[in-house]
């Protein structure tokens, strides 16, 4: 059965006035006696396990090495988190702290979307719901398994192709890169799996722009938001970059449309090589800084911190595998079929 805001008990949600949603599905785990609860919880991961992969459980020291990316995304995970233990505590004092956030993350790693009964449809806070047995499908780009939510019965999972026994099936769980399946699940993904996968640049570019161009940048609605990902720099990240290269005259004409971006490729894509090449530099460094770390000697009982590096390893060697991509692009041109 679905678990939604309608059916959590009224005393529940009545405790609980300008929640959110998930921390209301949280509340309403951390409050079930049922035995219904106790043998769907069967199945949950265990706390360890959850504590070991979730950035946010982790020793701020381990925070403070992911990238840029996952970083702001872990900043706002914390603040949606912190909003919704702030209404729970004082009204259950009972249930400590560890035990919501474990319950709270069981929520934001194993929710469906579903349009409502009133056929209101959008990936809305309001839409969340679990499904038991539904939450033990695992996350893959691409066509494997549609869900589809079928009202008064759940969620139908239709696969695109006969399976064979012992073949796990997937689902998509939407178009995200691994920052976000690192903050938000608790994994990444190979390069090659996830197309999606992109670098956030802001850090490494923002520093080059002096004060004039940094307010020229956001006259113009270009400051911020720069992102590195499979198959090129965004155009964002490529129109900051030209503000470095021409006259501030001319740089505006290419934003209005009246200078042809092409007249400065070169010279753009020119100075786009020599910083990405800094920022390999630095990537590189902190990829050896981690894996350093990582192959020291953990405890036996340390399963976080041999976790987290091992997650943040992955992760580092992903964003490598990246700039190596737009490296060998920027340094083939002829070869790009694009």
């Amino acid at each position: 059965m679905l678990r939604t805001v309608a059916n959590t008990p009224k005393d529940v949600v009545s405790a609980l006035p300008g929640a959110s949603t998930h921390g209301i599905l949280a509340a309403s785990l951390c409050l079930d006696t049922s035995e219904d609860l106790k043998t769907w919880a069967r199945l949950f991961p265990s706390r360890a396990d959850v504590r070991a992969v979730m950035p946010i459980c982790w020793p701020e020291a381990y925070q403070a090495l992911l990238p840029a990316g996952a970083r702001d995304i872990l900043k706002a995970q914390k603040a949606r988190f912190a909003k919704d233990w702030a209404l729970f505590a004082p009204r259950f004092p009972s249930v400590s702290s560890d035990e919501y956030l474990y319950l709270w993350l069981l929520v934001n790693t194993r929710t469906f979307y579903y349009k409502n009964a009133a056929g209101a449809g959008g990936k809305s806070d309001e839409n969340m719901a679990l499904q038991p047995i539904a939450d033990l499908f695992n996350h893959l780009p691409g066509d494997h398994c549609e869900a589809a939510f079928v009202p008064g019965e759940g969620f139908r999972f239709t696969a695109n192709r006969a399976y064979a026994a012992g073949e796990e099936l997937y689902v998509c769980y939407g178009a995200h890169g691994n920052d976000t399946l690192l903050v938000e699940y608790g994994f990444s993904l190979p390069g090659e799996l996830n197309a999606w996968d992109e670098i956030a640049l802001f850090d490494f570019l923002a520093p080059l722009f002096s004060a004039k161009q940094r307010i020229l940048l956001k006259e113009a609605g270009f400051w911020g938001r720069y992102a590195l990902d499979r198959n090129s720099a965004c155009y964002r990240t490529q129109t900051a970059l030209r503000l470095l290269c021409i006259r501030p005259d001319a740089w505006l004409d290419v934003v209005a449309g009246d200078r042809d971006e092409d007249m400065d490729r070169e010279v753009v894509d020119a100075r786009w090589r020599t910083e990405l090449r800094k920022i390999r530099a630095e990537v590189k460094a902190m990829s050896i800084h981690v894996d350093t770390s990582r192959f020291a000697t953990f405890s036996d009982k340390d399963v976080v911190g041999a976790t987290a590096m091992r997650l943040l390893s992955q992760r580092w060697a992903q964003i490598l595998e990246l700039i190596d991509l737009e490296l060998e692009r920027l340094e083939n041109p002829d070869d790009d079929d694009s």
